[in-house]
């Protein structure tokens, strides 16, 4: 049997996220949750199905919890979010949910989980907040299935006050697609680098990193302390979760 300061490590490792005590508090109640940190107070109606993705987001893994609290934090200032990799569009739903003025964008090339997102966006009545988009982003629209940032940003007219993205191992298509948006509107980033997936792919983290600081983007880890391109691109963990901001 490992022991649990070992499991910790394999954790980070292999799975990208740590298992230490995470600031929210959950209690289930019939048909939702009640969810609480000491800076926010959220319920949600959840059918029984989903209560595993609540239990993993917001207990399990502190590394979600922690990214949770930076999207809330930013729903606040109000604002359209794109959620790329939306699996369940529980990050959309949390960031309609804070404003009735928000607005998310979901993209997910899993038509049956966005489905499952869907049916959850519509049981907390923010349906018309949210745009869910049926396919992958990614560097261009020539492949069927992929569109770019760019292309929907002008599309829909709805700049980003912040991007979410969660594809891995296809940072860098999404980036390269979003040049021109992240140019322009500088919206703030939550990204998960799956640097294990895409050396797999034969890409290098440092090309993702390298293409945001090349628009003028820092890098930050989850208490706000800036983080050197070098020191991202180069970490031992398989995922590394960081914000980036334009300077």
């Amino acid at each position: 049997v490992f022991p649990e300061r070992l499991k910790e490590k394999l954790r980070g490792r292999f799975y990208g996220y740590s298992a230490r005590a995470t600031p929210f508090s959950v209690d289930f109640f019939t048909g939702g949750a009640h969810i609480r940190s000491a800076e926010f107070d959220l319920r949600i109606s959840v059918p029984p199905d989903q209560h595993r993705d609540i239990v993993f987001y917001f207990q399990e893994n502190l590394d979600s919890a922690v990214e949770i609290q930076q999207l809330l934090r930013a729903a606040q200032q109000g604002g359209t979010f794109y959620d790329v990799g939306a699996h369940h569009c529980l990050f959309s739903l949390l960031f309609a949910q804070s404003n009735p003025s928000n607005r998310a964008i979901a993209f997910d090339p899993d038509r049956d989980v966005l489905q499952i997102g869907e049916r959850w966006l519509e049981q907390n009545g923010v349906s018309s907040q949210v745009v869910v988009v049926n396919s992958a982003a990614g560097s261009s629209r020539v492949a069927p299935g992929v569109v770019t940032l760019d292309d929907i940003v002008e599309e829909l007219r709805l700049p980003p006050a912040l991007v979410k993205i969660d594809v891995e191992g296809m940072e860098l298509e999404v980036l390269q697609g979003a040049r021109e948006t992240l140019r322009r509107y500088r919206p703030m980033i939550l990204l998960e680098l799956h640097n294990d997936l895409l050396e797999l792919r034969d890409q290098r983290p440092a090309e993702v990193t390298g293409l945001l600081a090349g628009i003028g983007y820092a890098f930050y880890d989850a208490d706000g302390k800036r983080l050197s391109e070098r020191s991202v691109a180069n970490s031992v963990k398989a995922v590394v979760r960081v914000s980036a901001k334009a300077g």
